[in-house]
């Protein structure tokens, strides 16, 4: 059977748990495992470059819609500073005096980038985030995980599929053909880079 689009992709998961009457549950099977996927990868396919800029007095920027993490961030300038991470608080306590000036720090509030110190002109910052993997769906059927490693949304979603049904051996064996197939991705994103780590991979499924 292919495996090409989103529609074979439930047809193939239907055939391979042999059952017939869970055609309503087998889309949110391949949803809860993309979240799982999308969570856990970071491959050069999801690497997205921005740029936004601050407003004077206001110590955040929104983060994109798509995001899923942040790669890194600067202020571009003359040279450019790359800014230093810090914890939430640490970022509150240097901005609760009002300090202002170019930011050199940053951490992520909610849908926000929190900077300090707090900017007293208008800067751009330019930052590498991975995005979240694209949703299949009856408008948007394929992606680039599906193509490239079909197994591992068909593992993934069986995973999930056996949870349901209350079958933990199954569960364990599909659990290692999906962390199989997420070191697949791995090593390949690994020979086509030589920067020694282009995709981290850590599969949240317990068995």
């Amino acid at each position: 059977m292919a495996l090409t689009n989103y529609q074979e992709l439930q047809d193939t998961i239907a055939d391979w748990i042999h059952r017939t009457d869970l055609g309503t549950q087998i889309p949110v099977f391949i949803y809860l495992a993309e979240r799982k996927i999308s969570n856990n990868i970071r491959a050069r396919e999801l690497e997205i470059a921005g740029t936004t800029t601050t407003a004077v007095g206001v110590a955040t920027v929104d983060l994109p819609t798509d995001y899923a993490s942040l790669k890194n961030i600067q202020i571009l300038g003359s040279p450019n500073s790359v800014l230093t991470l810090l914890p939430d608080d640490t970022i509150l306590a240097y901005n609760a005096n009002g300090s202002t000036g170019v930011p050199q720090f940053y951490s992520i509030a909610g849908n926000s980038i929190l900077l300090s110190p707090i900017p007293d002109g208008e800067y751009t910052v330019s930052y590498t985030y991975y995005q979240d993997v694209v949703s299949l769906s009856s408008t948007n059927p394929t992606n680039w995980i599906l193509t490239e490693y079909p197994y591992v949304y068909l593992y993934g979603a069986l995973i999930e599929a056996c949870v349901y049904t209350v079958d933990p051996d199954m569960v364990a064996f599909y659990q290692e053909k999906f962390d199989a197939a997420i070191n697949d991705m791995w090593e390949n994103s690994a020979l086509e880079s030589f920067s020694g780590s282009p995709l981290r991979a850590f599969s949240d499924y317990i068995v």
